[in-house]
């Protein structure tokens, strides 16, 4: 087991020595009704990560070696203020990631999205409102083989 803390099943994290920590959403699923959400499955609250240590491997690796997560998997994030959902692709996402846990003092919820298709991308496209005004990012899936979009 790594040296952090591993709390299952609560809904706030006190924060000690600024360590980061995460709520991971793991064994559900991403289910649309008005809005896309994360239904069923386990929660699992981490805390005293490492900020210097933060990477997009550690993230995969907690998944993989102590919560028993199997691949292939995709890893989503969502802020607070928000309803999209971001994914983690690499160490620049998760920078953002640690950024915003740092910046908020609480932690980060982080959704695994379970056997997924390794041929398919998940794509940064601006995310418009009606006006045509830039709100951020929203994601798309693209078929790497035909470039198809879904």
């Amino acid at each position: 087991m790594s040296s952090f803390s591993i709390i299952s099943k609560l809904g706030f994290l006190f924060f000690p020595d600024m360590g980061i920590a995460v709520k991971f959403h793991y064994g559900g699923g991403f289910v649309r009704d008005w809005v896309i959400c994360y239904n069923g499955g386990e929660e699992t609250l981490i805390e005293g990560l490492d900020p210097d240590k933060w990477c997009f491997f550690e993230l995969t690796g907690i998944l993989e070696t102590d919560l028993l997560v199997k691949r292939p998997f995709r890893l989503w994030w969502m802020l607070d203020e928000e309803v999209s959902f971001r994914v983690i692709k690499d160490d620049a996402t998760a920078e953002v990631v640690k950024d915003y846990a740092l910046k908020k003092k609480s932690a980060v919820n982080l959704f695994v999205e379970h056997n997924v298709d390794e041929s398919i991308a998940v794509v940064d496209i601006p995310n418009y409102d009606v006006a045509g005004e830039e709100l951020g990012q929203r994601y798309q899936v693209v078929n790497n083989e035909k470039g198809e979009s879904s």
